[in-house]
């Protein structure tokens, strides 16, 4: 019975070792991992800190600054009027609405450009962070919303 007992404390002893160094590990990763820059998004400080930046960055390659100058204005809008708690919900819906709006004009102008790899880029934006970015909007009405006191 006590040889028993050695073997399953030995055991023991060992998937904690390996479950303490791979902790350890990814500690260590977590340290030396770089932020994004969004060098693109340097004027729009709360839009590049938050989970818009992510999917706005890309845009930046698809040769419409005009278009993506709006895009990122209305970003910093929504995102300004979602930290406020007594904000107008309706002009956060219709900003969350024209955004997505934006970035369709702007992809589809990015489709048709004389540029492979700028009609490469528009291509896979639409299929790679379209939806999430419909998405991230939507949320941040949502969450505006939810957390807004009740207007009883």
């Amino acid at each position: 019975m006590r040889g028993s007992n050695m073997n399953v404390t030995k055991e023991l002893g060992k998937e904690v070792a390996v479950f303490t160094t791979a902790f350890l590990g990814m500690q260590v990763f977590k340290r030396f991992k770089q932020e994004p820059s969004y060098e693109a998004l340097a004027d729009y400080a709360s839009l590049r800190k938050s989970s818009l930046a992510g999917v706005i960055d890309p845009l930046s390659k698809m040769e419409q600054p005009l278009l993506f100058h709006q895009v990122c204005a209305l970003c910093e809008e929504l995102i300004e009027l979602a930290k406020t708690p007594t904000s107008n919900g309706f002009a956060a819906n219709r900003i969350a609405y024209e955004i997505p709006r934006k970035v369709e004009e702007l992809v589809r102008c990015a489709c048709y450009s004389k540029k492979l790899d700028t009609s490469i880029g528009g291509l896979d934006y639409q299929r790679d962070h379209l939806e999430a970015l419909r998405s991230i909007c939507d949320n941040y009405v949502r969450n505006m919303l939810l957390d807004a006191p009740s207007y009883a």
